[in-house]
């Protein structure tokens, strides 16, 4: 018993921090999730149970194609909860409420790997570089983007296709969006059909062409034309009014290719098209001379300052 509420605890622990997780401790959080059967049970359980007792989410209310995202949780209350899921363990010695440990799958891929999901309905899933999926076996229509981003190709069906992605949901309504997930921001975009984003809650809908960006910290959400969803897969990117640090960000989590911007160039926006063919001498070159900088190799890394390479 002892053992078990230790881990319980640690699983209450990293279900508080996870939505606001930094993307360097989640390899902490994978490692720890897949070590023991025991932690991945604790944590799935944990999760539906949160779930399952209810988060409160108002409408957003929109002005000028941008609207304030539900009311994060109360930290308080939500500690509550988790406590008393906590203390129903050491009651009743153990957990009721999901499937189980067997039923989890987890998918992750490291900086620059693609992965290609198949599922027996029709379904299909793009898991890009540096992501990682969580599927429940036992029902092949409910997943959760952990971090990272994916392309989902959904057959539409009578039982619904929901994604959850930073601690909201998505609902297909037939269905070609891609989800990107991020320290700073939750970004959905459509290419085919529509979706639902936190039905219940926002019950924001997005059309072919359409997307959106949530700003995690301040909770804004802003609606926009979709950026080529899914173009990444073939190596092509849109971007609009987007820091240059997320960009290089794009690169590496696409093609593995580690990039460093000097402190001018990190937050200046940039708004075009990118196409990259996987070789990094080639890609980080043609980048630099899109946005008129220089470029040289340090070790794995490449740096990116003002000024043009000569």
């Amino acid at each position: 018993m002892a053992e078990a509420s230790l881990i319980a605890d640690q699983a209450i622990a990293w279900h508080l921090r996870l939505p606001e997780l930094p993307g360097h401790e989640w390899p902490t959080f994978i490692e720890w999730l897949e070590s023991s059967s025991a932690h991945r049970d604790a944590y799935e359980r944990l999760a539906e149970a949160d779930a399952v007792l209810g988060e409160a989410a108002p409408a957003l209310g929109a002005a000028a194609g941008v609207a304030a995202a539900p009311t994060r949780y109360n930290p308080a209350r939500r500690r509550w909860l988790t406590g008393a899921i906590a203390a129903s363990i050491a009651l009743v010695g153990g957990w009721t409420l999901w499937p189980g440990a067997s039923s989890l799958q987890l998918e992750r891929t490291a900086p620059g790997t693609i992965k290609q999901l198949a599922f027996a309905d029709g379904t299909r899933v793009e898991l890009n570089g540096d992501s990682a999926l969580a599927l429940d076996q036992s029902n092949p229509r409910a997943m959760k983007l952990e971090n990272g981003e994916a392309m989902f190709r959904v057959r539409h069906l009578p039982q619904e296709f929901t994604v959850e992605a930073g601690g909201y949901k998505i609902r297909d309504l037939g269905t070609v969006f891609n989800v990107q997930l991020s320290d700073r921001n939750l970004r959905i975009d459509v290419s085919e059909g529509s979706v639902e984003f936190d039905p219940g809650g926002a019950n924001l809908t997005l059309h072919a062409g359409e997307g959106m960006t949530l700003d995690r910290a301040h909770g804004l959400v802003v609606k926009r034309s979709a950026a080529n969803a899914g173009g990444w897969v073939n190596g092509q990117f849109a971007f609009a009014d987007t820091p240059l640090s997320d960009v290089a960000e794009a690169i590496r989590r696409r093609f593995g290719t580690k990039i460093s911007l000097s402190e001018g160039l990190s937050a200046r926006p940039f708004t075009g098209n990118i196409r990259l063919g996987g070789n990094e001498s080639e890609d980080v070159a043609h980048f630099a001379g899109l946005i008129g900088a220089q470029y040289r190799r340090d070790g794995d890394n490449w740096v990116i300052s003002e000024g043009r390479s000569r």
